[in-house]
Parts: structure tokens; sequence; C-alpha cells
């Protein structure tokens, strides 16, 4: 388990029992965690890599894009951290995760307009990897900073 060095939490005013559950939730929840792969620990930072990484990969079909799409969005909409510092992103990728664009090209030649289709999984992906970066260098930071 990969631990956060205690130099990270200086001047964060945690107590102990805060110290030792950020610890274990970044270990469970961190890229190379042998834990971390699809618990159901997936926090907003987790999901946002997950959905970048699939998209990248290509291979989901129709239910599984919608349903790592719906998951994806279930999660930051209920993520305080998400709605407060991260809610213009929120409010951009939100409709592209409720009606996901399909993947697969076989599924892209059954639908009319697959250039809609097309242009809604390049917004996708260019929104959930500005979430996903953003996500990844200030997401940390601001769970800390919400529990002093």
């Amino acid at each position: 388990m990969r631990m956060i060095p205690g130099k990270d939490f200086i001047g964060m005013g945690l107590e102990p029992h805060e110290k030792l559950f950020l610890d274990c939730w970044y270990g469970l929840t961190h890229i190379r965690s042998l834990d971390s792969h699809r618990v159901k620990c997936m926090n907003s930072r987790t999901i946002v890599r997950e959905l970048v990484e699939e998209i990248e990969i290509g291979r989901l079909d129709e239910p599984e894009m919608k349903g790592i799409c719906a998951e994806a969005l279930k999660t930051l909409s209920s993520d305080e951290i998400i709605r407060s510092t991260f809610l213009k992103t929120l409010q951009v990728i939100s409709p592209l995760l409720e009606n996901p664009p399909l993947l697969n090209d076989s599924q892209k030649k059954k639908i009319k307009d697959s250039n809609d289709d097309l242009t809604r999984l390049r917004e996708l992906t260019f929104a959930a990897s500005d979430l996903c970066a953003s996500l990844e260098m200030k997401y940390f930071e601001c769970v800390c900073m919400s529990l002093s």
C-alpha cells in the first residue's frame, strides 16, 4: 500500500484518525494499488480516470459505456467537492455522461447520424481528460481542506 508522505499533512491541522483515514483512502485508490481495481470505493478522481482510460482503449460496448458514464455521473453529482470546486466542468460533462456516445464502429453504422456521435465522443473525451487532469492536481488537496 502506498502511503502519503507526512509532510503533506503539515499545516492542515488534521487529527490522527483523519490522517489514518486519508492514508487508507489514498492507499486504496491510487493508480498502482492492487486493491483499487473496481472496488466500490470509487471516488470522483478514480472514476474519471477510469472513464478516460476506457475511452482511450475503445473496447467498450454500448451497455458498458452507458454503465460507466452513469456511474461517473452519479459519483460526480454526489461529490460535494466537485459541486463546489469543479462546478463548471461538472456542468459541461454531465449532459455528455447522461447521453453517452457509442465507441464501437459497428454500432456507429447502425445510427443514422454518426457524425453527431463522433462529435459527442470527441467532446466527452476532451471534457473527461480536462477534468481528470484537474482532479489529479487538486482533488486530494480539496478533500484535505474540506476535512480541516
